[in-house]
């Protein structure tokens, strides 16, 4: 009997994004892409055992692309 976890845990995320578009054939056809990066921050305080506590990020990159052909007007 006993206390065997106790701890605060604090996640924030963070994102930014570019995208280009490019038309071609008087319009007809849409070309597109991007970049989207997203940053997590995790954080742990143990109240048990405070040596295990950690503070740690990790990034992500996450590409994007799009074809759209338009047949009519």
């Amino acid at each position: 009997v006993g206390v065997t976890t106790r701890a605060n845990v604090n996640v924030g995320n963070g994102a930014g994004y570019v995208q280009e578009s490019l038309s071609l054939l008087g319009d007809r056809l849409q070309l597109s892409g991007g970049l989207r990066w997203d940053v997590f921050r995790f954080g742990v305080r143990d109240r048990v055992t405070p040596e295990s506590s950690a503070t740690e990020w990790q990034g992500s990159l996450q590409p994007k692309a799009a074809i759209a052909y338009t047949l009519s007007r």
